[in-house]
Order: C-alpha cells, then sequence, then structure tokens
C-alpha cells in the first residue's frame, strides 16, 4: 500500500487522479483486477473531490461471478488528522474506517478516543492531513498501519459438519467482508442490506441479528468516473445516533453479539449471503456486483444448499469472559462518569471561521449551581442534536458563558439553526478537581426542589451516566451501585443502611437507574439524609473508573408523607454484617448452613455435590461403649418374615450436633454387619425399605443404680404402632426408597470392611442400578422441615454425649442446642424400615451384628420389630 508521492495524499490531485479514473474506465480483460492492479491497495481521491479511499483488487464492475473474497474484523472508527497549525482537523478524513484493535493511543502517532455521549469512536492519527511530516511516518503510512494485520475469519459451515476450530471475533467489533468486484452500492441496495447480508446467532445459529450494515465508504474502484464500494460493513453494535440516523429501524446495542459458550468448537454466529431469490422463504432481494450478478456458489466456500436460497456461509464464534478483555475489543480507556446540567442555548450562530452547518457560536445559560467551563470534548444535547464542545471556554459568569465554539456531531449539516435554541443538556465527564457540588454527578428522577440534592422525593429513582458501555453485572444495587440511609457519615456499611432496590441499564448500557423497592422511609417535617455510594463498577471488558466518585449525600423534602419501612441486605462481604449478637453457640456469623462465601465476587456459594461413606461402628465413641452381642439377630433377614424399625442417630457416627456440614444429606446407601464377616448366599424375593426422620430419639445414659436415665427416649413398641415412630413433617415424609418387588440378592461377594476393621454388607438400596437409571434418596436432616421430636430424653446434645465416661461435650451441656421435644430435623435419627416379605426360597441364616446399649436394660429401644417364627405350639407363624 504505498503512493507515488506524499504530495498527493487526501487532496484532489489531478495526476493520481487521473490514472485512477484511466484505469477503471479502461476495458481491462474482466479477470480479477480488471487493469487495475497498478494502482491496487493505493490510496486515491474520490470524484468531485468527495473524499479519498482505497482502491480494492475488482474486475472494473464487470464480473460474470461474484466471490466472497474475505473476511476480516477490527474496530470502527472515524479517522481524524492535523490540520495546517497542527491542531485536529474538525472534519473526519475516513468515516467508519476497519481499523486493527491493537491500535491504541500512544502519544506519539495515534489518539484513540470515545465520544462520551454519542460513543463514536475516533482514531486521530497525530499527523499533518497534507503530508507535511511531523514525525516518523506520514499520514498515509500511518492509516495504512492502522489498517494492517486485521484478525481473519476463516470460512466454515454453521451446519455442524465442520468440526472447526471456529475464529474468534470480539463482541462489540465490525465484520468486512470484501467481495472480487465492485459492488452495487445505491441508496436501494444499502436499504435492502439486512435482507441480502443476514447475520444470525444461537447453536446452531438461526436467530436473526438486526445490526448496522454498510457498504465501505473506504475500501472500492472508480467505475465510470462513480466511486462503488468492494466491502461490505456489519457493524454488531449500534449507538444512539447510528439507531438515529440509519435508513432502516435499528434497536440501540451497546454489547454487540451474544456471547458464546465455547473458544473453538462450536460457532454461535453466522453470516449468510442468499444467492437465489426465493418467494417461499420471503427472499426478493439479492446483493448484486455493479454488473448485476448476485453472488456465485461455485468455488465460493461453505454454501448451504438445502436452501431455495442457496446461501454463502461464514461461521464464527463471538467473544467470552474466558477471552481476553471479556471477548470484547482491546479497551485501554478507564470509563467516566458523566454528568448531566441543564442549560439554555441562546445567540446562536454559524461560526465563520467553521464549516457552514457544522460550526456555531452559540451562549450558554447554566439554570442550576451545576456549573463550570465547558471543556474541549463536552457535549451539548438540544432535542435530537449532539453537539461538541470545541474550545475550552472560561468559567460561567453570572452562570453564562458567551461565544461557546460548538460543532455538531452528524454526517449531514444542520440547515434549520433554529433548531438549536432553547432547554438542553450540557454533559460532562467526572473532574475531581471540580468545585461543583458531588451531587451534580447523579440525577434524581423527579428532578429534586432544590438542584442538585434537596427536597428529593421520597418516591425518587437515582441515575448514574458513564462516558462508555458498562458491565450491567457490576453495576449491582447492593454491591456497587447502593443508597446508604443516614448519609456518608458511618464508615462501614451495615446490613440494615441498604435500601433495598433494583438497577437497571438502558440499551446503550451507558444509563443505571436505581429504584428502591419502597418509598424512602421518611419522618415528615424532617430533611433525612441518604446517600448515593458507587463502587468497583467496571465496563465491557473489565476497566475500572478512571477516578472514583465521592459518596453523594441528599435530603428528602421535609413536606412529603410520612414513610415508615426497613430492610436488610446481605452483601456477603463478611461473615458477619449486622450488629454482633450471641446467636448460636457463640457464633457471630450472620447465616449458617451449607454455603461457602466468595468474598470477592459478594456471593454465596452451595456446598458441592460429593459421594462419601460414613461407617457408625465401634470406632465411633458412642458406639465404642455399648456391649458386643456375640450371636447376633436374624431380624429383618427372615424366611418367615419381617418388619423392623431401627436408627441410626448423628452421635452413632461420630458427628457433632452443631456441625452444619453434616446437614442435608442424601441417604445413597445402607449396610448391615454380619457376625465375623461370614456370609451365605440368600435370596429375597420382596424386600422394602422405607426411610423417614424419628419421631424418638434414644438416649442410653444411666443414673447412679446403673438403670437408664431416660428409659422412655427410644422407639415405641407394642401396644403403640409402628407409624407411631415416625415423625410427620409433610417437607420430609416416609419415603420408599426400594420397592419391595425389587427383591434382595444377598451375596457374599459384595463384602466390604471399613477403615477400622468391621465387616460390612450392602442393602439393596441404588444396587445394580441399569446405565441412565437415577440414584432414589432420602434427604436426612433436612432443615426445611417444621416439625420436633425427641420426647421423654435430654434433648440434643445427647446425654450420653456429656456425662461419664465419654463427655464429649462439656459437662451439663445436655439439651442445651434443642431441648427434650425441641429437637428439629437436624438432630434426629434416620428411622429405617426394613420389610421382609415370607419367602419359600430364601435361607434367613445371616446372623447381623449389633451392640447392647445397656446390659441393665432392655430400654431404651433402638429398634422396634415383629418377625416370623415358631408360636409356643411349634407352628409356624409368618409376618
Amino acid at each position: 500500500m504505498k503512493i507515488e508521492a506524499k504530495t498527493t495524499v487526501l487532496r484532489a490531485i489531478p495526476l493520481l487522479l487521473s490514472l485512477a479514473c484511466a484505469a477503471c474506465s479502461g476495458g481491462g480483460s474482466g479477470g480479477r483486477g480488471g487493469g487495475l492492479s497498478g494502482v491496487v491497495g493505493q490510496l486515491v481521491q474520490k470524484p468531485q473531490s468527495s473524499g479519498s479511499f482505497f482502491v480494492d483488487e475488482n474486475q472494473a464492475g464487470k464480473t460474470t461471478r461474484l466471490q466472497l473474497v474475505e473476511l476480516q474484523w477490527g474496530r470502527l472508527v472515524d479517522v481524524y488528522g492535523l490540520d495546517a497549525n497542527g491542531d485536529v482537523d474538525p472534519t473526519p478524513v475516513f468515516r467508519d474506517m476497519l481499523i486493527n484493535e491493537n491500535i491504541q493511543t500512544d502519544g506519539s502517532n495515534y489518539r484513540l478516543e470515545s465520544n462520551p455521549i454519542t460513543l463514536q469512536t475516533r482514531l486521530v492519527v497525530l499527523r499533518r492531513v497534507d503530508g507535511t511530516n511531523t514525525g516518523t511516518g506520514t499520514f498515509q503510512s500511518l492509516v495504512e498501519q492502522a489498517l494492517a494485520g486485521l484478525p481473519p475469519i476463516v470460512p466454515r459451515n454453521d451446519d455442524g459438519t465442520d468440526p472447526g476450530p471456529f475464529s474468534f471475533m470480539a463482541r462489540n467489533g465490525c465484520v468486512s467482508l470484501r467481495f472480487s468486484d465492485v459492488l452495487d452500492d445505491s441508496d436501494a441496495a444499502a436499504a435492502d442490506l439486512l435482507q441480502t447480508v443476514k447475520v444470525l446467532t444461537g447453536y446452531r445459529p438461526n436467530v436473526p441479528f438486526k445490526t448496522r450494515i454498510l457498504f465501505d465508504p473506504n475500501h472500492g474502484a472508480i467505475v465510470k468516473n462513480a466511486f462503488h464500494s468492494t466491502r461490505i460493513l456489519v457493524d454488531m453494535t449500534v449507538s444512539e445516533t447510528e439507531a438515529a440516523q440509519a435508513p432502516v429501524p435499528l434497536v440501540v446495542n451497546s454489547v454487540g453479539l451474544p456471547a458464546s459458550l465455547t473458544t473453538t468448537t462450536s460457532p454461535n454466529v453466522s453470516i449468510r449471503i442468499p444467492s437465489k431469490l426465493d418467494a417461499a422463504s420471503g427472499q426478493f432481494r439479492l446483493l448484486r456486483a455493479l454488473s448485476g450478478v448476485g453472488i456465485s456458489t461455485v468455488n465460493n466456500g461453505p454454501v448451504d444448499f438445502s436452501k431455495g436460497t442457496e446461501e454463502v456461509v461464514r461461521a464464527f464464534r463471538a467473544g467470552n469472559v474466558e477471552d481476553s478483555n471479556n471477548g470484547f475489543l482491546l479497551d485501554l480507556n478507564a470509563p467516566e462518569i458523566v454528568g448531566s446540567w441543564p442549560i439554555t442555548l441562546d445567540n446562536i450562530a454559524g461560526d465563520p471561521a467553521g464549516n457552514p452547518g457544522f460550526d456555531f457560536l452559540a451562549d450558554v445559560t447554566f439554570e442550576s449551581v451545576c456549573q463550570d467551563l465547558l471543556r474541549q470534548g463536552d457535549s451539548v444535547i438540544v432535542g435530537s442534536q449532539f453537539l461538541e464542545v470545541a474550545e475550552t471556554t472560561s468559567l460561567p459568569t453570572g452562570g453564562v458563558v458567551q461565544g461557546v465554539r460548538l460543532r455538531a456531531l452528524t454526517s449531514n449539516p444542520i440547515t434549520n439553526i433554529s433548531g438549536l435554541f432553547g432547554s438542553g443538556f450540557f454533559q460532562r465527564t467526572f473532574d475531581a478537581q471540580s468545585t461543583v457540588p458531588t451531587g451534580c454527578w447523579v440525577t434524581f428522577a423527579p428532578q429534586p426542589g432544590v438542584l442538585p440534592a434537596t427536597q428529593v422525593s421520597t418516591q425518587a429513582q437515582v441515575v448514574v451516566r458513564f462516558s462508555e458501555p458498562m458491565d450491567p453485572a457490576s453495576v449491582t444495587p447492593f454491591q456497587s451501585f447502593m443508597l446508604l440511609r443516614g448519609g456518608s457519615g458511618g464508615s462501614v456499611i451495615k446490613a440494615e443502611s441498604v435500601v433495598i432496590g433494583t438497577t437497571a441499564g438502558a440499551p446503550s448500557l451507558k444509563e443505571f437507574t436505581y429504584t428502591p423497592v419502597l418509598p424512602l422511609a421518611h419522618s415528615q417535617g424532617s430533611s433525612d439524609v441518604y446517600s448515593v455510594l458507587l463502587q468497583g463498577v467496571t465496563d465491557l471488558a473489565g476497566n475500572p473508573l478512571a477516578a472514583s466518585l465521592p459518596p453523594v449525600d441528599f435530603s428528602l423534602d421535609p413536606g412529603d408523607p410520612e414513610e415508615r419501612n426497613a430492610g436488610v441486605a446481605f452483601r456477603f462481604s463478611s461473615l458477619d454484617e449486622v450488629e454482633p449478637t450471641d446467636i448460636f453457640q457463640g457464633v457471630n456469623d450472620d447465616l449458617r448452613g451449607q454455603i461457602f462465601y466468595d468474598f470477592g465476587r459478594g456471593v454465596i456459594k452451595p456446598r458441592p455435590v460429593e459421594f462419601t461413606s460414613y461407617p457408625a461402628d465401634r470406632s465411633n465413641p458412642v458406639l465404642s461403649i455399648m456391649i458386643p452381642f456375640p450371636r447376633g439377630i436374624q431380624t429383618p433377614l427372615s424366611a418367615l418374615g419381617s418388619r423392623m424399625m431401627t436408627v441410626w442417630r448423628y452421635a452413632d457416627f461420630g458427628w457433632n450436633a452443631s456441625d452444619e456440614t453434616k446437614y442435608n444429606l442424601d441417604v445413597v446407601g445402607l449396610y448391615w454387619s454380619p457376625i465375623g464377616g461370614r456370609v451365605l448366599r440368600d435370596f429375597f424375593e420382596r424386600f422394602e425399605i422405607r426411610l423417614s426422620h424419628s419421631k424418638f430419639q434414644p438416649d442410653e445414659d444411666i443414673d447412679s443404680f446403673k438403670l437408664p436415665k431416660w428409659p422412655n427416649s427410644g422407639l415405641r413398641g407394642a401396644p403403640s404402632l409402628f407409624t407411631d415412630n415416625i415423625l410427620t413433617d409433610p417437607v420430609s415424609p416416609q419415603k420408599v426408597v426400594h420397592e419391595k418387588s425389587l427383591g434382595y440378592v444377598v451375596d457374599p461377594a459384595d463384602l466390604e470392611s471399613t477403615p477400622s476393621g468391621a465387616f460390612l454388607m450392602p442393602y439393596p438400596l441404588n444396587r445394580n442400578l441399569a446405565p441412565g437409571q437415577k440414584l432414589t434418596t432420602f434427604l436426612w436432616r433436612d432443615t426445611a422441615g417444621t416439625r420436633t421430636g425427641a420426647a421423654s430424653g435430654a434433648g440434643v446434645p445427647l446425654d450420653i454425649e456429656s456425662g461419664a465416661p465419654l463427655s464429649i461435650v462439656p459437662g451439663g451441656a445436655q439439651g442445651s442446642l434443642w431441648g427434650s421435644s425441641k429437637v428439629p430435623l437436624p438432630g434426629l435419627p434416620l428411622l429405617m424400615e426394613f420389610r421382609c416379605f415370607p419367602s419359600d426360597s430364601a435361607i434367613g441364616l445371616n446372623p447381623l451384628d449389633i451392640s447392647l446399649a445397656i446390659n441393665s436394660s432392655v430400654l431404651p429401644n433402638f429398634r422396634t420389630y415383629s418377625t416370623g417364627g415358631l408360636d409356643t405350639k411349634q407352628r409356624v407363624v409368618k409376618v
């Protein structure tokens, strides 16, 4: 991309213009290049001095087979240069030019900046447009450097047959589609681009994505003494001004493309160009070359022939949070807060030293105490017009600044100057050195009785504006954009001081509104003080604010009606956010349970899912003092049938009752212990298991006479019913976890052992599941339950834990967590009910190893049962 003489840059030089026009009007061969190979890549002047462009390889508008040559992506900017005085020329040299995202402000060659109001990005090349060198490299060479190295999008299909990898593109970037010849870029063709070039998103991409599509004004060729583009730009974002100036209705979109879910393997974006008209699918327009032909499907990369429109396809993926800059364009500019102050414009006239229709002189009157000098680059909004301050002014006198130089931020000149008179807003970015009241940097709706922040309505919303789109996830009502009761005097944010509310971003993501859920609490006749606090917000690329806004205090209107309300907001920034209170075993944590804090993000996470086993054997303290029963018992594995209920308590597993990591446990398996580890193979055709919480909790501590202290604390036997032992809680009813029809095969090969050496055999719960079959579970120690139990005992902790010989918990602590009859589900035993139905094939000779809690009494009951056998007359009785 070299030009012959530096004096030809961007001006109507007859020699260069003659060269371009002669080449374009020549017959050429009709092949790629079409006689223009001598000037391809050069910067030439458009006819009638309407700007300059770079010449693309083309076929002089005579192609018979239009090809999609390549796709590239980058950042869309307007390019400016310096005038003869070394100042920024107010007229852009190039509009809508695609540059490499790595071109950034460097202090010597480039200055990349974005208008905080219109979001139009401009690249100022720090060289004189006339070619006079002011440093290493000319204006043209630096522009060429900015255009170089655009990332390509490799041709891929979106139908799932292409394994990838798929090219990456920044979510808020712009795609350039370069074609083999000049295009029909008439006004009618420009209005049809949303129909002729389709952008789809999703998996597979099939959701229309409506965005700004335009012909590239900076690349093409001159055919028949007129410039025609060879490229199409697909800009994935739409600013407010772009939406207002678009030839078709568009929605403001500052984010751009939806984020992808993967990094390489699947596309979530595709660009499709129909090659055929198809009335059935509503395709009545085609993208065409200047010669009139549509895009070719021959040797043109992936083509979808399954559709009647036979579309050329290019699929790729948008960025996501795993990519650099959160998947957005490289952004080294920190966002700023923007104040919006009411003004009036008077005495407006064209600036005789500027461009007619674009440059004006006006008197600006500030309508509140929010007033300051107008800096170059600040913005003025009047009606639908956006103007930029072209020259820094002096401070206002009596609220008025005269002769302010303003420049219209439009593509077309303003012909009706009367539309600029009247009320408007002056917007500028936050300046920590400014003496304006802090309340000027936020806005209240409705407007306060006294600007900027006095006599605020109890119904008010608070609006904060930024210089660029912000990450909505970073602007939250409890972490970053908050309202606090009592003003900014307190040094610590308390849970009780945070006003409960919501935040919502405008479509541009430059403006966020805080809406309290209830009217602000207020005592009538009082000027209650509140504060706006902004901290930790970031832009889309993750950059924090360039300068932090101090807390903004405001006071309510004393005349507003009284509002009595309050709230508590946990932000999960610490374990104790409310006033310290000894609420649970000396622990002051605000929240308890199976949660983990992420203080950095201000969130709590659930306990991760994991599978583990807990043995209830004689290695645990409570069971270690029980007396082994060498003969064992046959119940419930009886050939004559048996129904048995038995319990496991938290203490039997060696757990502390207040250890909440052992709450809400899904029981997925149960085991029994055979005597001596000897197991005979057996089979019960019908065997059922039911689980629930026990209404009773046996406590086997003894008194000074070696008798049970709590004999009635255990399970109930006859004449009570089996069901009397079940805690009836609607949240946690008894559950059949193993249907009787599934039976039970006792297989010696399943024998296991605990770390302490105890032998274990599995009950049939969740054994030998088919592939894909779900586990059947029961939630033990469920914290959602509301019923209580454990009557006739000490409560929790158990008496056996606090007394001799164990003294697991301090003496006298029995029942200190939950008293008798007041033990909730987390403190109650697991009640296991086994129903073994009579079987002619079963043997029933596998004794279960058990221990006796007390050798002086059978009470309290740890199990209750009814098992088949022989009666007094030696008759067989089945159960």
